[in-house]
């Protein structure tokens, strides 16, 4: 499991839910979640406040060597 989809399942959303919430499309969290895409800084930013989480553990779960 990524750590992208924990998460998002930490938060107890659908990925639907956390699109509606973010403003981030649910293929482009599908896809983030399998690592065929790498996000953007903004939507890092609109997946950290759809989740309610910090910008650095998002950048932690798409990219493990963030440091």
């Amino acid at each position: 499991m990524s750590k992208m989809r924990k998460l998002r399942e930490e938060a107890d959303l659908s990925q639907q839910e956390l699109a509606d919430q973010s403003g981030v499309s649910r293929s482009m969290i599908s896809a983030i979640e399998c690592g065929e895409k790498t996000p953007s800084v903004s939507m890092i930013k609109l997946l950290a406040a759809g989740l309610g989480v910090s910008s650095r553990r998002i950048l932690n779960a798409v990219d493990p060597e963030f440091v």
